[in-house]
């Protein structure tokens, strides 16, 4: 139930039960002569446990397409560059809103807002180079100011499981 593509994303609750699933996951992808590595975590104890072979950098991680520091246990998730022009174009916008990668919905919110707009820019009879509406280009940099301009960050324990363990 942890393996998602090419990730196995688990949480622990200490350090001993990290290395029991990390033999037993070891073995069990041995098994189907599968080689599982580049294993990280946030603990610094634990991370020292696991042989250097099978060792992620401590550098940034993709995770289920998050940007994760497990340094400072940071999540990340990328913003694209800002729209420069002042009337752009829907296909501009739709690009721009499009690029914002967020398949677990932590920012759903947000980002339903924006593609409301998309699908009022395709209820118009424009094309897709022409320039949008004021009314919509101010509500792009509303959202645009929202959103920042950076990779929008926050820190891993912000959700409680239904058990109300922080993780």
């Amino acid at each position: 139930k942890d393996l998602y593509v090419d990730n196995l994303v688990a949480y622990f609750e200490t350090v001993q039960e990290m290395m029991e699933k990390y033999k037993e996951s070891k073995e069990m992808f041995e098994r189907m002569r599968m080689n599982l590595r580049e294993f990280v975590t946030n603990e610094v104890d634990g991370m020292q446990l696991i042989p250097e072979k099978d060792r992620a950098k401590l550098e940034n991680q993709e995770i289920l397409g998050y940007k994760w520091n497990p340094k400072s246990d940071i999540i990340a998730i990328k913003v694209p560059k800002l729209i420069k022009s002042k009337r752009p174009a829907r296909r501009e916008a739709v690009r721009y809103i499009s690029a914002i990668f967020d398949p677990m919905g932590i920012i759903l919110l947000m980002l339903n807002e924006a593609k409301m707009m998309v699908t009022e820019m395709f209820g118009k009879n424009t094309t897709w180079d022409a320039p949008l509406k004021m009314e919509t280009v101010e509500k792009l940099s509303k959202f645009q100011e929202k959103i920042g301009t950076e990779n929008f960050e926050f820190d891993k324990y912000v959700f409680k499981g239904i058990d109300g363990k922080v993780g």
